[in-house]
């Protein structure tokens, strides 16, 4: 009889059963009697249906008097506000109609014969199992283009620094999140959306928590900017008006009619259409006492800071540095020069700015407020050094500023997380992330904090191979996360992909048609990948290195618990099956390099396959041969199943994308333009299928379906920005 778990792990949630617990990313959830034992009971049958009558006899007593349908209804009503969940759109519990309920969310399960070890995140997701692949692929695409590459300085030398909390993804909807700003509870976030389909971008507000986002405006113009009165009742925002006006503009925080307060002589788009390293926001901040704003407006080429009344909209402008600049700062300006990155303190005494000479040349500055919301006194300069600055907030205290900045002058590419003290000749504490980070937004009562991170990622995009010039071609599984490596069912209905969306690189399934995605894993603070059907559709073969080391795992594709496939010393990756389900193949690395292997799904040992060097392999529809690439990807050779003669099929220009069809193999070996081409096995010609929307990089995988009308592939770029949630930021 199994071991009833004390701890049951899933998604950002942990529940302590023997305790009666519910914690969610170390933070206890309140949750009564009653809606937690309803969690127990779906927990322990996860994935199948408990009817409401078992669920009657296991939380009332056969002698209990009560209204049975709306207790249960209550109950359930409690456990989903606890768990963020939705009846309509569930991430964790499934309402069966008429019947019942059932957990669908994977839980994260021991494995078999294995130690999670705890590490920190991984740096990359370009890790062991691509690392060798990526290392070969780069350096021959830089020396062929002439170029030498020279690894980055190092970060700021003799500075202190602290971890950071993991940071989650808030959103990772398509397109552009950004400009985040907190409810003065700390429970939600307005930001703006820049949509794509639906230009210009708006302002939205989501739950913290898995909710969807609601859009608060509407209209033909961009808006911009948001920013939420420390009274809770509107969120002030900047809506473009044309190429030299701006307007500031109210909204109730529910809802409701806008207000237009001021106009300002400024180009919001251009300065915050994505350009985060131009002139950063925040744009707008409001005094404590929500009855004033500070805003940016252009004069004389520069931006300078102006208050604006809320009751009358009058603005006035605030002399900053009096009659000429102070403090060293150079006094020629440039394009995007003048002050702006606009924070006030929390107890509304002092207002925060970043002032801009030439671009990356930025400094932190903070002036003293009076009763008025004036400048009482000189600017003072934080001792900063003068780079890239994309954003700022104060933290509760009111004694430190976070600042996000490239400390290592490499043209904003690596935006980290400071803390400067104010008051105090402290050295800058960097606070250790592995997200480039900019804009930010710091609450002041629920010790969270939400940045905006900038992501070129990876999308699974779908061509239609029957069309001519492969037209048709578009996104079917995308985010602002990674989406790679998918691979189709054997009977075409669903996709298998790894990704990032959940905030660790996971397995994942979906239908062909890319909805109704779903998380097979949860290894937590892993990375597993390659994901492979077994020939039945019923098990799913993945690489993870979830013990600090690359195996194979086997896992079942309806949800359980994955087992541990491979063993040894070395690394295993990149599983695949034979035709008759009963092999895996995999590439195994030790001592003499990457090599293949099989062995039996049954148990027993393992076969090496290839002598010379072999990754990446996949078994002919006829199960007679494996097609395979050298670990250099500049090849396709191929191999009898059982092992023998190597033989190499087909050059190939650079590492390549592959995979079979029944009779030939589809390859992309160009990562832009990206020619899609297919090797007829029986006639050993090339045919030019078309060109893929790219880039197309190594090691992003490549699908077709069984009867080969759709091609699967992994389109790289920068897609978006995301919103990324730090709890127990302390």
């Amino acid at each position: 009889m199994p071991v009833r778990p004390e701890v049951v792990r899933f998604g950002l949630f942990e529940v302590e059963l023997t305790e009666g617990v519910l914690i969610k990313d170390g933070r206890k959830i309140k949750l009564q009697e009653q809606p937690f034992r309803l969690l127990s009971i779906l927990l322990e049958h996860a994935g199948k249906t408990v009817t409401r009558e078992e669920l009657r006899q296991a939380l009332w007593k056969a002698d209990t008097f009560v209204d049975f349908d709306r207790g249960l209804n209550a109950a359930m009503a409690k456990l989903r506000q606890a768990l963020g969940d939705s009846a309509d759109n569930p991430r964790f519990i499934e309402t069966q109609a008429r019947r019942g309920y059932r957990f669908i969310a994977p839980l994260a399960a021991p494995v078999e014969t294995v130690v999670v070890a705890k590490t920190d995140r991984p740096k990359s997701r370009r890790t062991a199992h691509s690392y060798w692949v990526a290392m070969v692929a780069v350096g021959a695409l830089l020396i062929g283009a002439g170029i030498v590459y020279y690894p980055r300085h190092g970060r700021q030398s003799g500075a202190a620094a602290e971890a950071l909390p993991h940071p989650v993804p808030l959103t990772t909807y398509p397109g552009f999140q950004w400009e985040p700003t907190f409810s003065p509870e700390g429970t939600r976030v307005a930001f703006a959306w820049d949509e794509p389909g639906k230009r210009p971008s708006a302002i939205y507000v989501k739950l913290i928590g898995p909710s969807d986002p609601v859009r608060l405006t509407s209209g033909n113009q961009a808006d911009l900017a948001p920013a939420w009165s420390p009274d809770g009742r509107y969120i002030a925002f900047l809506r473009s008006l044309g190429p030299s006006t701006t307007a500031v503009m109210l909204i109730p925080s529910l809802g409701g009619q806008e207000r237009e307060l001021s106009r300002l002589r400024l180009d919001a788009p251009m300065i915050l259409y994505h350009s985060w390293w131009l002139v950063p926001s925040p744009l707008l901040a409001w005094s404590s006492d929500s009855k004033w704003l500070f805003a940016d407006t252009v004069s004389r080429d520069s931006l300078e800071v102006v208050r604006i009344s809320v009751e009358s909209g009058e603005q006035t402008k605030l002399n900053l540095f009096g009659d000429s600049l102070a403090h060293g700062v150079d006094s020629v300006f440039s394009v995007a020069s003048g002050d702006a990155i606009l924070a006030v303190s929390p107890d509304g005494r002092r207002l925060a700015f970043a002032h801009t000479t030439n671009i990356p040349n930025r400094q932190i500055f903070v002036v003293n407020l009076s009763a008025d919301m004036l400048p009482a006194g000189p600017s003072k300069l934080i001792h900063f050094n003068r780079t890239y600055i994309a954003g700022a907030a104060w933290t509760p205290d009111g004694h430190s500023l976070l600042v996000s900045s490239d400390q290592r002058g490499s043209a904003g590419d690596n935006m980290e997380l400071w803390k400067i003290a104010i008051d105090s000749k402290r050295e800058p504490v960097r606070l250790t992330s592995d997200d480039t980070l900019a804009d930010m937004a710091l609450s002041k009562t629920a010790q969270r904090l939400v940045f905006t991170h900038f992501s070129g990622d990876t999308d699974i995009w779908r061509t239609d191979l029957r069309t001519a010039h492969l037209e048709g071609s578009g996104p079917l599984i995308a985010s602002t996360r990674y989406e790679e490596r998918p691979s189709y069912s054997s009977d075409g209905g669903r996709i298998a992909f790894d990704s990032d969306r959940g905030g660790n690189a996971e397995i994942w399934i979906s239908s062909a048609d890319g909805s109704r995605t779903l998380q097979l894993t949860s290894f937590g603070n892993a990375w597993s990948g390659s994901p492979r059907w077994s020939p039945d559709d019923r098990q799913i073969a993945f690489d993870s290195d979830v013990t600090g080391k690359w195996n194979v795992y086997v896992v079942p594709s309806e949800g359980g618990k994955p087992v541990r496939f491979t063993q040894g010393s070395g690394t295993s990756i990149r599983p695949s099956w034979s035709r008759d389900g009963k092999w895996i193949y995999y590439c195994y690395s030790e001592n003499s390099g990457p090599q293949i292997w099989k062995k039996p799904i049954a148990g027993g040992a393992a076969i090496q396959i290839t002598k010379n060097g072999g990754r990446s392999q996949l078994e002919s529809a006829d199960g007679a041969y494996v097609y395979y690439l050298k670990p250099d990807g500049r090849a396709l050779w191929r191999v009898p199943a059982n092992g023998g003669q190597e033989a190499e099929i087909l050059a190939l220009k650079r590492d390549a994308e592959f995979t079979l069809g029944t009779h030939g193999a589809y390859f992309v070996d160009s990562v832009a333009p990206a020619t899609l081409k297919y090797l007829d096995f029986a006639a050993g010609a090339v045919k030019t299928l078309g060109t893929l929307p790219g880039p197309v990089y190594p090691n992003t995988g490549l699908a077709v379906s069984p009867d080969e009308h759709w091609l699967l592939y992994g389109k790289g770029g920068l897609q978006g920005s995301q919103l990324m949630l730090v709890e127990n930021f302390r």
